[in-house]
């Protein structure tokens, strides 16, 4: 398997200055990164775009990340995407229902960039992409 030098990276996010510094950031380090406003836009964009990786923060009004994260995991196009799960709060209660998904990363904000970039990798390295 190669790993694109360039990943399609999906940020769904409902604050509108994360999704502009993770934007920013994925960019400059070559990536190609594009944002949704919320969970329903992002689900909507995943099976459009089909990303290689989801950044997907848990805490969202209407849908939030692990509904998402389900949905994602129930369409075809996007069942095997990689998805980095971010939160401004602990993890603990939500790393147990996902550790066992090679495709699934859980990371607490603010973000480690080298720690995101690493997760990023591994990711595309497992061959966790909507395109497979």
């Amino acid at each position: 398997i190669t790993i694109p030098t360039v990943a399609k990276i999906l940020i769904i996010d409902d604050d509108p200055d994360a999704l502009e510094l993770l934007e920013f950031h994925l960019s400059r380090s070559g990536h190609e990164a594009f944002c949704a406003k919320g969970g329903a836009d992002g689900l909507e964009r995943a099976a459009y775009d089909r990303p290689d990786v989801i950044l997907l923060d848990v805490r969202m009004p209407i849908v939030d990340g692990t509904r998402v994260l389900q949905i994602l995991r129930a369409n075809q196009l996007t069942r095997n995407v990689g998805v980095v799960l971010m939160s401004a709060g602990p993890m603990d209660a939500l790393r147990p229902r996902v550790e066992g998904d090679p495709r699934v990363r859980c990371m607490e904000k603010p973000l480690d960039f080298g720690a995101l970039a690493a997760a990023i990798a591994q990711l595309l390295a497992a061959g966790a992409t909507s395109r497979a």
